[in-house]
């Protein structure tokens, strides 16, 4: 049994070594998505504010993707 165990552990740590690897880039993907949707909507959001609130925090409207983008990146 012990001798069966030692052969296999090569493979049973390659197959360990795959299944983490799969499942850190699905937690990736999934973080990445969920950015991209909170992107999105804090885009809409500030699409619905008037000029005159987009210069209170300091931003025009064609500033409005890149803050989105950058506050969700630094702060998401």
């Amino acid at each position: 049994m012990a001798h069966a165990i030692a052969q296999n552990t090569p493979i049973l740590t390659t197959l360990m070594s795959a299944v983490n690897t799969v499942w850190d880039a699905f937690i990736n993907k999934m973080i990445l998505s969920s950015k991209h949707a909170q992107i999105v909507q804090l885009t809409q959001a500030m699409n619905r504010m008037d000029n005159n609130q987009l210069a209170a925090i300091g931003i025009t409207r064609s500033e409005i993707p890149d803050y989105a983008s950058m506050t969700i990146r630094l702060h998401g």
